[in-house]
């Protein structure tokens, strides 16, 4: 997975193509401290192979990060950023996302 460690649309347009449209904001620091791995790719990206194996739990799939390391998710375009979904908001049902776009 990819990743921006800025939602400034600066550093998005290097990392993103414009046909990503929602921005998923992840607590990095608590997906660490669970064990997944995250690097700076060369570029200055920063990228994950998700959960491992070994720390994986029954319902979590490997290579993804779980919604419970989601902080947020929002519009990318716009001058708000408007959010589209919070924690305790329910499911991420019916969201529509074109393109990977993770910050």
């Amino acid at each position: 997975m990819l990743f921006a460690d800025s939602d400034e649309e600066s550093v998005l347009s290097l990392g993103f193509q414009d046909s990503c449209n929602i921005l998923v904001y992840i607590n990095m620091a608590k997906a660490i401290f669970a064990g997944i791995p995250f690097s700076r790719a060369p570029d200055g990206m920063v990228v994950s192979p998700g959960i491992t194996e070994k720390r994986r739990r029954k319902t979590e799939k490997i290579g993804t990060i779980p919604a419970d390391f989601i902080l947020r998710v929002a519009n990318r375009y716009g001058a708000s950023r408007e959010e589209v979904w919070l924690p305790g908001r329910g499911a991420l049902q019916g969201l529509r996302v074109q393109g990977q776009c993770i910050v």
